[in-house]
């Protein structure tokens, strides 16, 4: 059975990790945000703008900035999935 010193000592670790835990998924978000505007901002000053040469690269472009921050946020959530978990909080998701 751990010591008292101990016990806080493993309490004050496992706060510590849910705060890093909790601000990088605050992060990651923010990333995630960030290319969406830009990814919009791209499709908004290229649609019909370009010759349909150069239209033809923006297309796979686009969809690849989807992919990565349908990723950023599948790793937000499993951070924040993690902190939950160790605080007695999660809640299934279907």
């Amino acid at each position: 059975m751990p010591s008292n010193h101990e016990s806080e000592r493993l309490l004050q670790e496992e706060k510590r990790k849910n705060l890093l835990c909790g601000g990088l998924a605050g992060e990651i978000q923010q990333v995630a945000q960030g290319i969406m505007l830009a990814r919009e901002t791209v499709e908004l000053q290229t649609r019909g703008a370009l010759p349909e040469s150069s239209a033809r690269f923006i297309e796979p472009a686009l969809a690849d900035m989807d992919v990565c921050v349908r990723y950023l946020n599948y790793i937000a959530e499993n951070l924040t999935d993690l902190t939950s978990q160790v605080q007695g909080r999660l809640t299934p998701r279907l």
